[in-house]
């Protein structure tokens, strides 16, 4: 009942709130960008191709997950030439952060922390960049900020219709870009944190009872359902039929004749074709010693301008064998993705020093581009300069005898809720990372999207420490004047 009171009373300061980052978002973000032209790269073609296709089988058995396709089919339900696309984008990125904005406050975050969080959100550098692009990028950024904001609103208040909420917030996220499969298990995980340090320790049986089991089905059980439909109607229990057309562009490039008489035979044919491919082409294997570089500029023509036609010939062959041509047809994909997954699996396993190396490279890259992008940042500088200073005021009250004081009745030296989030977005930014990185290479996009809760929850925590610390001092000058 307190929940409530308070999500009541909350209530018309989020709206306020709520409308004036949404002015903010459309003056600062939209402003030159969505009245131009949809723009549209490599991945494009696909999605506007799935989006004309009548809803079925063939969006399932796709290399590309539905949600995008079907945004742009929705789309074109009000503008034929998708004219209308940046601001469909735009609208629902500031969705997404008014939802957040809601969020932050329902977990007790001051309206100004969580107002400059969701503002910080709403001008990240990948809304400013893909509002106009034909590409899943913003979207699936945008429905992942919204599966956090719904996360929050399980916190503040848990019942039903916010875990319904989380569900459909999260199932809608990764059919939009699978990239962000790792929020299925993250988010549980990190409601199971935020209700332990909420509860105490001693109250673990009951924090996993009411907060991890709803959490961990709400995420898990839509992706499990889907998975199903996968494998009953296409025999694959995979999301999508995606990670093996990833992995073949890092591993490809390992290939030389010993490494392929090593192979188990069934992935041999593949790769004995993709190293003859390679050999025409000139493209030399890759080392110990080859620069990263240059490993990674192999990667997009290992996987489109070699393994991708001949893994989709082979499987369309093995399948002519036991399927009609229309079935062979909706499951060349999938064939295709389980030949390149078998096949870079197995190279893997052959060469795990040349993985290492690669996730390695690429780990190095990323956090070198993060560290520029985000530890000098003024956020971060007004964090540390107000953490700095209430230790020192801690410090202070510990020799001037408050330390001793009850443990129950002594403040806590920084405010949970804000750091809470902090811990959340540094979470969802290392394990998007994970997931990425092991894939592919680190591209600004994908390091755009990573961080893009990262400056908001540096700035939310940075408020709230110089409140926290300029509290008692406003509180004395009142009392004086």
């Amino acid at each position: 009942m307190k929940n409530r009171l308070t999500l009541l009373r909350r209530s018309p300061r989020s709206l306020t709130l709520g409308v004036l980052a949404l002015f903010v978002l459309i003056l600062v973000v939209g402003e030159g960008r969505t009245d131009r032209a949809p723009v549209e790269r490599q991945d494009s073609a696909l999605f506007q191709l799935l989006s004309r296709q009548p809803v079925g089988l063939a969006h399932l058995a796709a290399i590309r997950t539905p949600g995008y396709p079907l945004l742009l089919k929705g789309t074109r339900a009000v503008c034929a030439d998708l004219s209308c696309l940046p601001e469909v984008q735009l609208l629902l990125h500031g969705l997404a952060c008014l939802a957040l904005c809601a969020g932050l406050l329902a977990v007790g975050l001051s309206p100004a922390a969580a107002l400059a969080a969701s503002v910080l959100v709403t001008t990240a550098p990948l809304a400013g960049t893909f509002i106009p692009w034909v590409m899943s990028d913003l979207p699936g950024a945008s429905l992942g900020v919204l599966a956090v904001a719904a996360l929050l609103a399980c916190l503040a208040r848990p019942c039903g219709w916010t875990w319904s909420a989380l569900a459909l917030a999260l199932a809608l996220t990764w059919l939009t870009r699978p990239a962000y499969l790792f929020l299925v298990p993250l988010l549980p995980l990190a409601g199971l944190w935020h209700a332990l340090v909420r509860d105490g320790l001693p109250a673990w049986r009951r924090t996993l009872r009411r907060t991890l089991l709803p959490l961990g089905l709400a995420s898990c059980l839509p992706l499990l359902l889907w998975c199903t439909l996968r494998f009953a109607l296409l025999g694959s229990f995979a999301p999508v039929s995606f990670t093996g057309f990833n992995l073949i562009g890092l591993t490809a490039s390992w290939l030389t004749e010993p490494v392929v008489a090593r192979l188990p035979p069934e992935p041999r044919e593949l790769a004995g074709i993709i190293l003859a491919e390679r050999q025409t082409r000139g493209m030399a294997p890759v080392d110990a010693t080859t620069p990263y570089a240059q490993w990674r500029a192999q990667f997009d023509t290992n996987v489109w301008g070699l393994s991708a036609e001949a893994a989709r010939e082979l499987g369309r062959r093995e399948l002519a064998k036991r399927h009609q041509p229309r079935r062979v047809t909706l499951l060349r994909e999938v064939e295709a993705d389980h030949r390149l997954t078998g096949l870079s699996l197995a190279l893997i396993r052959d060469q795990p020093g040349l993985y290492a190396r690669w996730l390695r490279s690429g780990w190095h890259l990323a956090l070198g581009r993060l560290r520029s992008a985000h530890l000098g940042s003024w956020p971060t500088r007004l964090l540390l300069l107000g953490a700095l200073a209430l230790i020192a005021r801690d410090l202070l009250a510990r020799r001037r005898g408050a330390a001793s004081a009850p443990l129950g009745e002594r403040r806590p030296l920084l405010p949970w809720p804000s750091l809470g989030f902090l811990a959340l977005a540094l979470a969802y930014c290392f394990v998007s990372l994970a997931l990425t990185l092991a894939l592919e290479p680190p591209q600004i996009r994908y390091l755009d999207a990573a961080s893009i809760l990262l400056p908001g929850a540096l700035l939310a925590a940075a408020i709230e420490v110089w409140l926290h610390l300029l509290r008692p001092i406003w509180a004395r000058f009142k009392a004086i004047g």
